[in-house]
């Protein structure tokens, strides 16, 4: 038998495995970056600065979620209870519950240095005078996917109830 902070565990420790692996583009970048650019150029440190970051964001973030794992697991989830995957016991709401924390967490662990970046860049357009709308539209979608991993490591109730209606439907109380 396994517990749902278990299940989170492991979740975790994927989710560190994710990160490392989604900052292995931005070491190429910054290093193809580094040796070709004219670093005296503002607009090119800049650039460099928010490689960095993402980098350092990325990797201090697998850093956390494989160290402590187990601490966050404790913290996301409050009752340690056990899961039990038995069809007459209405496992489908806590797993799915759960897929959906961890997808939450995939979500802002995309949107965080997405939205730094955008903003970067929205503050050294304005400094060069270059008006474009593209920075804004992409800050807007990253906080909204931002908003959205939020809501789903909260336990999302509303997309819960309306996945439960579909083929996964709990046996409703009102229809026995």
């Amino acid at each position: 038998m396994f517990s749902k902070r278990n299940i989170l565990e492991i979740s975790c420790k994927v989710l560190g495995l994710f990160c490392l692996i989604q900052g292995i583009p931005y070491i190429a970048s910054m290093l193809a970056f580094v040796t070709t650019a004219d670093m005296m150029n503002r607009y090119s440190s800049g650039t460099v600065i928010l490689t960095v970051g993402t980098v350092a964001f990325h990797y201090i973030a697998a850093f956390i979620l494989l160290k402590w794992a187990k601490g966050i697991a404790a913290l996301l989830v409050g009752e340690d209870q056990p899961v039990e995957i038995k069809v007459e016991v209405g496992w489908q709401k806590p797993v799915y519950t759960l897929c959906l924390r961890v997808v939450g967490a995939v979500a802002i662990i995309r949107a965080v240095p997405s939205i730094i970046g955008a903003i970067i860049q929205i503050i050294l357009r304005s400094r060069f005078g270059a008006t474009s709308s593209a920075p804004w539209v992409s800050l807007i979608i990253h906080v909204a996917s931002l908003a959205l991993g939020i809501y789903f490591i909260g336990g999302a109730k509303e997309v819960v109830r309306i996945a439960m209606k579909g083929s996964l439907r709990e046996p409703d109380s009102n229809n026995v």
